[in-house]
């Protein structure tokens, strides 16, 4: 019996293999105190949305930068905060 898909047309290029992107500062510093992103946001108060927004390196407000630096006792620059 035929798919209609080739075995070919999937074949993985073994020389294509990419490294995993490091992890966003704010995640590595979070995983490394063993919180989940709803535990995260609960402590700084903001919603788990912003979390993840912040963890895909995405804009976020000056008070969330604020509590987060103060949840972590880390410099804006230290969770990879940068402005632009």
């Amino acid at each position: 019996m035929t798919t209609g898909f080739h075995s070919q047309a999937f074949s993985f290029d073994q020389s294509a293999k990419r490294q995993a992107a490091p992890f966003h500062p704010v995640k590595r510093e979070r995983l490394r105190r063993a919180k989940t992103q709803k535990e995260l946001a609960d402590f700084v108060g903001v919603g788990v949305r912003t979390i993840e927004r912040v963890e895909r390196g995405e804009p976020v407000g000056i008070v969330t930068i604020a509590r987060l630096c103060n949840y972590f006792e880390k410099t804006p620059q230290e969770l990879g905060f940068t402005w632009e």
